[in-house]
């Protein structure tokens, strides 16, 4: 599977939080997206992040996260990882 990168801009990349990722965070079909671009030979596992003001996280059985608050429900899509060549994404 493969995916135009020209067709998704990032709004707001967050950089300087370390020197081997990036944060992108997108718009995708009205919904709020987000990348962690990590640098050729750097290591993924230092990424974490945390999520506050929440009643219970549980994974649907598709993998999703689901964030359950007094406010509502926040579904964060199962991670995929992919590599970029020539201005495409594979999966």
């Amino acid at each position: 599977m493969a995916r135009e990168c020209s067709s998704i801009r990032p709004r707001f990349l967050s950089r300087g939080l370390s020197p081997e990722w990036t944060l992108a965070f997108y718009g995708v079909q009205k919904k709020l997206e987000f990348d962690f671009i990590v640098a050729p030979g750097a290591r993924p596992e230092p990424i974490r992040f945390e999520v506050g003001g929440t009643i219970r996280i549980v994974t649907d059985p598709s993998g999703n996260l689901i964030l359950a608050s007094t406010a509502g429900d926040v579904m964060l899509h199962k991670p995929v990882a992919y590599q970029q060549k020539d201005d495409r994404d594979s999966l």
